[in-house]
């Protein structure tokens, strides 16, 4: 009985993975485009725009930005 449900619940993850997985590049490139338009209003290079767009932890976005050229007090703002 337990392996019928481990197998149900598989079957359902990976009926739903082409979804999420949609989800997950529409959510970067919905970003990616906040963030050109940005660079387009502000004077600021691609990656500060992008991580201040992106969705997420801020202790991740803020390591990612200390280890880039990225202006980390104008990601931290947003």
């Amino acid at each position: 009985h337990r392996g019928l449900l481990v197998r149900q619940i598989f079957l359902l993850a990976l009926k739903t993975l082409p979804q999420i997985l949609a989800s997950i590049i529409g959510l970067i490139l919905l970003c990616a485009l906040m963030a050109y338009g940005l660079t387009q209003i502000l004077p600021l290079d691609f990656m500060t725009a992008y991580l201040a767009t992106s969705p997420g932890g801020l202790d991740t976005v803020a390591i990612i930005a200390a280890g880039t050229r990225a202006d980390m007090s104008f990601i931290m703002a947003l």
